[in-house]
C-alpha cells in the first residue's frame, strides 16, 4: 500500500524563478539533512545525485538498495519551475500534480 500526495499551484507567479530558486534552496537542505540521517536520495531514475536545473528538480529512492527484495525507488518527485498544463485542465485557474510513495 502506499500514500499519493496531490497538490495545487495558483497559475499566477506558478512559473517565477524567484519562487522556483527559493524552493529549490530549500529541497537541496533537505536531502542534505536526509542523507546525514542516512537516507539515500537519487536523481529521478533512482541513481546518481538528485538531478536540479533551471527547469525543474527531479527525485526518487536509491533503485540499487534493497529493503526485503524492493529497491527504494519508487515513482519520481518532480517540481516544474514552470508548470506544464495538459490540455484538459488549460482553462483551470490552477496546476495540478501529484506523486505517489
Amino acid at each position: 500500500m502506499g500514500y499519493t500526495h496531490y497538490w495545487r499551484r495558483p497559475r499566477k507567479n506558478a512559473g517565477s524563478a524567484y519562487m522556483y530558486g527559493m524552493l529549490a534552496l530549500d529541497a537541496k537542505k533537505i536531502i542534505e539533512e536526509a542523507q546525514g540521517q542516512g537516507i539515500r536520495i537519487r536523481n529521478g531514475h533512482g541513481e546518481g545525485e538528485p538531478e536540479f536545473n533551471e527547469a525543474y528538480f527531479s527525485i526518487n529512492g536509491d533503485a540499487s538498495h534493497y529493503v526485503e527484495g524492493r529497491d527504494l525507488a519508487h515513482e519520481t518527485f518532480c517540481w516544474e519551475g514552470i508548470p506544464s498544463i495538459s490540455e484538459h485542465r488549460k482553462d483551470e485557474p490552477k496546476t495540478f500534480d501529484f506523486c505517489k510513495t
